[in-house]
């Protein structure tokens, strides 16, 4: 702590010459405060799948340390099949249709400790679309079938996706029955 005594200042009635000045200076200290006491927020929303990483562009930070040079790194965690809880570090952005938590992390400066937030948010399933052909004819002892290919039957395949498909109903005797289908 310093300080300044002016003697020639027109309010100063004290000669210098009187006295003898001994010091007890004290001390000012600023400290990095704990991480709770500065602000830091992540945000990102949730999409629905489509083979890519939050494709609206919603994800975003800001912390009180960028202004001292600190700099943000994101991961990413999945939910533990058993527990439920976020402990599952991804190796990279997720895509896939899921439940997620990002953590960013900002850089300990000069002045700020580490600081860190997270922020929950789902991938949902995209919609897939499955239509069937429907077809009739007049019994004659074999099996009617109405085949369809992924491409006549499948809608709503993400990113350039494609899915093993093939239709599996069947009707032979008089009566009526769903054209089913199976994907692999």
């Amino acid at each position: 702590n310093t300080y300044e005594i002016d003697w020639d200042a027109e309010e100063t009635t004290a000669k210098k010459s009187n006295y003898t000045v001994t010091e007890n200076l004290g001390t000012l200290e600023v400290t990095k405060g704990d991480a709770a006491d500065y602000d830091a927020d992540v945000t990102i929303s949730g999409w629905t799948y489509n083979g890519q990483f939050d494709p609206q562009g919603t994800l975003s930070s800001e912390a009180e340390s960028e202004a001292d040079g600190a700099t943000v790194s994101y991961k990413y965690y999945g939910k533990d099949a058993e527990t439920g809880e976020y402990t599952v570090e991804l190796g990279a952005e997720p895509v896939d249709a899921g439940d997620y938590r990002v953590v960013a992390t900002w850089t300990e400066t000069d002045n700020y400790p580490p600081l860190s937030d997270y922020c929950d948010f789902t991938v949902a399933p995209a919609t897939l679309t499955v239509t069937t052909k429907s077809d009739s004819k007049a019994y004659d002892g074999a099996a009617l079938t109405a085949p369809s290919t992924a491409e006549e039957a499948v809608s709503g395949l993400q990113n350039g996706e494609a899915v093993a498909f093939k239709v599996t109903g069947s009707q032979t005797e008089v009566g009526r029955s769903t054209n089913t289908y199976e994907i692999d």
